[in-house]
């Protein structure tokens, strides 16, 4: 017997978790344009990220996502400030073409590196 969807008359799968909490944070996501990037290129990337993590104060390196179609990499940051987020990319050697700022959402589950 499936029970059904919170706030809803239909069944649903009885997996379906209720969402009590939206969690809400400032982050940063970085564009990068690179053509020929490939998944190693990101890992090193990342693995440069994390290794200055300590010298960077609240910077945190959330996830990176690389579209090869686009030629692209999309890098997500949780900071105080986007100088922080350009200053620990260029200490790392990566380029930024891109800073927008947004608003990042989780339902109820907490996601490393943010608050």
């Amino acid at each position: 017997m499936s029970r059904g969807l919170p706030d809803s008359d239909r069944p649903g799968p009885p997996y379906v978790p209720r969402i009590d909490t939206i969690r809400e944070h400032q982050v940063f996501l970085v564009e990068r344009y690179q053509p020929g990037a490939t998944l190693a290129d990101v890992r090193a990337s990342v693995a440069r990220l994390d290794a200055l993590r300590s010298q960077h104060g609240t910077v945190r390196h959330v996830s990176s996502t690389l579209v090869p179609r686009e030629e692209a990499v999309f890098a997500l940051f949780v900071a105080d400030s986007v100088d922080a987020v350009i200053r620990l990319n260029r200490a790392a050697g990566l380029q930024v073409d891109r800073v927008v700022t947004g608003v990042y959402l989780t339902a109820g589950a907490h996601v490393e590196g943010v608050p």
